[in-house]
């Protein structure tokens, strides 16, 4: 899945920072259970430039915070 599937006005795709604060989680938290393939990358998340010496990543909050067991 990548950047140019997403509406620009879908709202369901968040920044890191945003998704943080909506589940009251660090980053080092939300890295390491993705890492910990808790999140399947382009349903819970997607990178906006594979190539870049320091990813940018979009997560779906609903799909996040459900896999997590959060009510947003």
């Amino acid at each position: 899945m990548n950047k140019k599937t997403k509406s620009k006005t879908d709202n369901s795709w968040v920044s890191t920072t945003v998704m943080m604060t909506l589940l009251g989680v660090s980053r080092e938290h939300l890295y390491r259970l993705r890492d910990r393939n808790r999140f399947i990358k382009g349903t819970h998340y997607y990178v906006l430039d594979e190539d870049a010496y320091r990813p940018t990543y979009r997560w779906h909050k609903t799909r996040v915070a459900e896999t997590m067991g959060v009510k947003l």
